[in-house]
This record gives structure tokens, C-alpha cells and sequence, in this order.
């Protein structure tokens, strides 16, 4: 889904192997771009295993795949991080394309914590509407000091 809605904000996706071929070495998109494309692909990689056990000769591969996770999981945490960075990076470099009461030189790092927050708030509503769909009970004594930890994540005390 997200590898969709990538496609449909770039505006012209048909384009988007251009950035691996014609490289230039000094744009920060180009950073943002092997970070989606590599972090796309370490997501195909995580979901693999879910799709190869529906095949009974394919097994083998998904379990080979469980085996070996952990690497990616901490490959795809590590992308993800440098991609939000990255974007808060992109409009640093261009203060006049902002409104001055927007950029600050820790523009980085407001979009880093952003991005900390919004993927909390995420993981709730995601787990809600899984365990909707599963008919499950949702487990809430795990998210109860989460709006805490957001707050303390995003900079805001209370």
C-alpha cells in the first residue's frame, strides 16, 4: 500500500527508475530514493514468508526466511529513520521554498520525532482494526502508557 501511494505522489511514477540510473551524487533526493527503494524492498522480503507458506513447496524458503529476520527488521528501522531525516534534510537546504515561520535548522530532527509519533498512532490503529477483522480481543493493557511515551518521544511534556 505504501509502495502504491509512493507511486501516485511522484507525479510522473513511471519515472521512478530514472533516479538509479541517471545518479547525481550531490542531491539529497537521490538519498531518499535509495532509502525507499531499499526499504521497499526489505518490507517485500519481511512479507515474503506470509505468501511463500501458502505454497507447500515454497515452505522451506519461508522458514529460511524467519530464520534470518532479525537483520532486516533492524536494516528496515534503520532506512526508515534515515528517510524521515532525509526529507526533513531536503527542505533545509532550500529555506526560501519555505515559509520562514517553518525552517529551523532542526528541521531533521522535528521530522525524525514526527515520524516517531505518527508510526505510534499508527500501530494503534492498525492493531484495532486487525483485531476487529479478526474478531479478537484487543489487548489494551499494552498500549495504555503509549500516549505517554509519545509525548516524551515527540518532545512534548505534559
Amino acid at each position: 500500500m505504501v509502495a502504491i501511494a509512493l507511486l501516485v505522489d511522484l507525479g510522473q511514477p513511471l519515472r521512478i527508475w530514472y533516479m538509479m540510473i541517471h545518479w547525481n551524487h550531490t542531491s539529497v533526493l537521490l538519498e531518499i530514493g535509495i532509502c525507499v527503494m531499499s526499504y521497499l524492498t526489505v518490507l517485500a522480503i519481511e512479507f515474503a514468508p506470509v505468501v511463500l507458506e501458502k505454497f507447500p513447496k515454497l515452505h522451506h524458503i519461508a522458514h529460511l526466511i524467519h530464520k534470518f529476520i532479525m537483520p532486516f527488521v533492524i536494516v528496515g528501522v534503520v532506512l526508515s529513520t534515515l528517510h524521515q531525516s532525509s526529507l526533513g534534510s531536503l527542505l533545509l537546504i532550500q529555506p526560501t521554498k519555505l515559509h520562514p515561520l517553518w525552517w529551523t535548522p532542526i528541521l531533521p530532527i522535528m521530522f525524525f520525532t514526527s515520524a516517531l509519533t505518527v508510526g505510534m498512532a499508527m500501530i494503534i490503529f492498525e492493531s484495532s482494526l486487525s483485531s476487529r477483522y479478526f474478531n479478537a480481543a484487543w489487548k489494551l493493557i499494552c498500549w495504555q502508557n503509549l500516549p505517554k511515551r509519545c509525548r516524551s518521544h515527540s518532545g512534548f511534556m505534559h
